[in-house]
């Protein structure tokens, strides 16, 4: 089990991204999240309900988001925490600390930064996604192999 990318968007746009491994196929950043965006919305809208997680053929992509009031904005917005993960990976392990990703960045960033378009004040909080992910980042081989 492993996380392979994990981060965090703003209505379509990434305020933080870390990639852990790389994929067989490189998907560029705004077609990333202009993907889960509109998956995202699309449960809401259509379902009046969040996506959890969904399946690709290798891999799995688990979601967690908050809907905020934002000031100035006609409709509240939403952030999203995602990670990509390997197939039969365990899936509340990884929501779980995502959520806890949401709400670290969340307590530690107000409304107005996240809404000020200074994505780079964001950078620092990659360390802090690090720490929370602590081994779920690695791969069982990688984990094996840091024992020794």
């Amino acid at each position: 089990m492993a996380i392979l990318e994990a981060g965090l968007l703003f209505e379509g746009i990434t305020l933080v991204s870390r990639a852990y491994y790389t994929t067989e196929v490189q998907l560029n950043e705004q077609l990333r999240s202009g993907l889960l965006s509109a998956i995202s919305g699309f449960a809401k809208e259509a379902f009046k309900d969040s996506i959890e997680s969904f399946s690709l053929s290798k891999y799995e992509i688990v979601c967690t988001g908050r809907t905020l009031k934002v000031p100035g904005y006609q409709k509240d917005a939403t952030v999203l925490a995602f990670a990509i993960i390997d197939k039969g990976s365990k899936i509340p392990t990884v929501k779980k600390n995502l959520q806890r990703v949401l709400d670290t960045f969340l307590n530690r960033y107000s409304i107005l930064e996240v809404t000020s378009g200074n994505i780079g004040q964001f950078d620092p909080f990659k360390e802090r996604m690090d720490q929370i992910f602590d081994d779920l980042r690695f791969k069982s081989e990688d984990r094996f192999k840091s024992i020794f």
